[in-house]
């Protein structure tokens, strides 16, 4: 069969920002609701605020401050809000105001530590996945607890649906399970009959986005070759 070739336009890269400090490397990325502010978390445990538009640092969040970081396991930004938040080593989760960089809470537990983190994408609220097989679901403004879901396994990766009434969390042990935000009650737990998923998230334009590792049996060339 013939095939035509890909109109695909061609993209203009230019460098956004970049890290001057000896030794340090961009582990991953946040870029704040209005989109002039970059967000980059680097390897010696800082977390670096850019301008996009003047391409200039505007603050450096550094173990030198003790309120603030002492390493990131994770990084993201409200979508229409303006807030920020991150997983600091010891655990816990760190809410900041993007206009003032002030933290506005802090959310730990003494018996368990975050892994990952998301906000809603319409309301003041983050959900926090944490180690100890679970989710908390939390109003910023008011500081209290939504809901809190047992979802048996380990989360990897935590989000909430576009219209604010599912959490996905991608586990451990490769299934995908969701959670009612309301109840706090464990709806669904989605499988991989072929292997497991590598990834599961809701977006903005998909229900649900899940990435699958299939278990495949060698090919009868395979099995010849070996």
């Amino acid at each position: 069969m013939p095939t035509k070739p890909l109109n695909i336009p061609s993209w203009n890269m230019d460098v956004l920002c970049q890290h001057t400090e000896l030794g340090d490397r961009v582990v991953s990325i946040a870029i704040l609701n209005n989109e002039d502010i970059i967000a980059t978390r680097g390897l010696l445990n800082r977390v670096y605020i850019w301008d996009r538009k003047q391409r200039t640092l505007i603050r450096t969040l550094n173990p030198e401050t003790p309120e603030y970081l002492e390493a990131l396991f994770a990084i993201a930004s409200h979508s229409s809000l303006p807030y920020f938040a991150y997983v600091e080593t010891k655990g816990t989760v760190c809410v900041m105001h993007t206009v003032t960089w002030d933290r506005l809470t802090t959310l730990a537990d003494v018996e368990d530590y975050a892994i990952d983190l998301a906000f809603d994408p319409r309301l003041p609220r983050i959900v926090v996945g944490c180690f100890i097989d679970r989710i908390i679901i939390w109003d910023i403004p008011a500081n209290t607890e939504v809901a809190a879901a047992d979802i048996y396994n380990t989360p990897f990766r935590v989000s909430f649906s576009h219209d604010s009434i599912l959490v996905s969390a991608f586990c451990e042990d490769g299934c995908c399970r969701i959670v009612a935000v309301e109840s706090g009650t464990l709806t669904h737990q989605l499988t991989c009959a072929e292997g497991k998923f590598r990834d599961a998230l809701f977006s903005p334009s998909h229900p649900l986005l899940l990435t699958c590792l299939l278990y495949t049996s060698p090919s009868p060339r395979d099995r010849q070759k070996s």
